[in-house]
């Protein structure tokens, strides 16, 4: 792969008559794109989306937004680090090594990688997802169930059960959002490849592969025209293997370092470990890591933590300052620390792993075998210890769970014969049952517009009443996971007369 093409410029819809070409102050072409996004409906939508505690009224946890800024900051400090290293590879080398805007890649990148997530976080995914494993087989269309129609082994069946964030922001960012083409918000080629965390189908979707890159799926069926057309302009597509991004190894490491650090710091503040309990189980997961970790890593894991102990057991700097909770202040201001080297283990992990990732051979996680894999791995886990099990969060992700089944219930019953064409030679009887109710015509009318005209594109070319279906399924998609946890949990009271 070649720096040049990775940061592609190209678009998948070049606008000839664009206006900027007569601005002397002509911003670059990822400037643009950041525009763009912090523009955009769909980013400001991030704020009422859940980070981890769903439908929370407390104004310092983070919701999706805030959590974007803050990988979308890491990822342009690893930007810049990496500006740097291939501008003194070019010059150690003699060559020249195509730099410009890297930094602003990775921070467009991480403004928009969750931009796809459900509402009610991950458990959203998981809900859609079970949703239609459920109720395919049980939903007619015609004669057939959906799960006939569709066929199990089928892609577009596939897509429709493994529902996944990551290839529904690619979709959303290539078509929803109408300005003024029919690519949405008609972002730059390197930025999109980017988001791709995992370039595969859903058919290809392993999570037992060594390759991370096939974990999760990262585009629908019916984006798969935009995805090639993307990934073969930046080069990481040949000959009809696809290869991470280079910067995409970047993205997902500022996502895992603001996850372990931040989010931990809103379980903290919410009360749901105390500083000795976590002591306690950074000090038990360390005996339990330690046969697996190089001396190094011992190392400086043992170091980490071991300066959390110290600043929970010497407090003198806090008291200095007539901190009242000094707890808080020793947890704060450790998980900064914590940032800095994590920030600097991933940094190191590309420089390590450069020659690998840029011929797309690379297989792991860029932390693996830095000096804080297992410290990364650990406080990664203690979200698993410390706040998933917690009642109030199981509750309400259980009340999502009804929210978001209800919703589709509703709609995707609605939306099976939306401009169907039915046989003339069927008796009228049938023909009056493969047709919307009145109700179900009321339901439609919610449906945002720039989804409805974004369908009608999509299956104009479709070969069969089957595609069509499946386009206007990805539709009720497209509006379920477009909501906010506020907008999905009114339009449940409002829809069951609950006011």
């Amino acid at each position: 792969m070649d720096w040049k093409t990775l940061l592609s410029t190209d678009r998948l819809w070049n606008n000839p008559n664009s206006s900027f070409k007569d601005i002397k102050f002509k911003s670059s072409e990822f400037e643009k794109d950041h525009r763009r996004i912090i523009s955009s409906a769909s980013f400001r939508r991030l704020q009422d989306k859940t980070q981890v505690f769903p439908l929370d009224s407390s104004d310092f946890v983070r919701t999706r937004l805030t959590h974007s800024l803050e990988v979308a900051s890491i990822a342009k400090e690893l930007g810049k680090a990496t500006e740097k290293l291939l501008i003194e590879k070019s010059q150690k080398e003699g060559s020249k090594i195509y730099t410009d805007g890297i930094s602003e890649v990775l921070m467009c990148a991480g403004l928009l990688h969750d931009i796809g997530n459900p509402p009610f976080g991950h458990f959203g995914e998981t809900v859609i997802g079970d949703w239609y494993k459920t109720n395919c087989p049980n939903i007619y269309f015609g004669k057939s169930t959906l799960t006939g129609l569709l066929e199990p082994e089928s892609l577009k069946y596939k897509d429709l059960c493994n529902f996944e964030g990551n290839a529904q922001a690619f979709r959303l960012l290539t078509k929803l959002p109408f300005i003024n083409n029919d690519h949405g918000m008609n972002l730059t080629n390197a930025v999109l490849n980017t988001i791709i965390k995992y370039p595969c189908s859903s058919g290809e979707k392993d999570k037992k592969n060594k390759d991370i890159k096939y974990h999760k799926m990262g585009y629908f069926q019916g984006d798969k025209d935009n995805f090639d057309a993307i990934t073969k302009k930046t080069g990481t597509q040949k000959e009809g293997t696809v290869s991470r991004h280079p910067l995409t190894y970047l993205l997902e490491a500022a996502d895992d370092i603001a996850y372990a650090t931040a989010d931990l710091e809103d379980g903290y503040k919410k009360g749901l470990f105390t500083l000795d309990e976590f002591i306690d189980y950074l000090n038990e997961s360390l005996k339990k890591f330690k046969p697996e970790m190089g001396d190094y890593q011992k190392k400086y894991t043992e170091e980490l933590f071991g300066e959390l102990a110290n600043l929970h057991k010497n407090p003198a700097e806090g008291a200095e300052k007539k901190v009242e909770n000094q707890d808080l202040y020793a947890m704060q201001n450790w998980l900064d620390y914590v940032r800095d080297w994590f920030t600097y283990c991933a940094f190191y992990g590309f420089k390590s792993n450069y020659d690998q990732l840029m011929a797309g051979t690379h297989t792991g996680e860029i932390m693996n075998g830095t000096n804080h894999e297992y410290s990364l791995k650990i406080l990664k886990g203690a979200m698993k210890r410390f706040i998933f099990p917690q009642p109030r969060i199981l509750k309400l992700e259980l009340a999502a769970d009804t929210v978001l089944s209800f919703l589709l219930d509703k709609f995707v019953h609605a939306i099976l014969y939306y401009d169907y064409k039915c046989p003339p030679s069927l008796p009228d009887e049938e023909r009056a049952r493969r047709r919307p109710s009145e109700r179900d015509e009321k339901l439609i009318r919610l449906l945002p517009d720039n989804y409805v005209e974004n369908y009608k594109l999509e299956s104009r070319e479709a070969k069969s009443e089957e595609e069509k279906l499946y386009y206007r399924l990805l539709l009720i998609n497209d509006f379920i996971s477009g909501m906010t946890d506020t907008y999905a949990k009114t339009l449940y009271q409002e829809l069951n007369g609950i006011y």
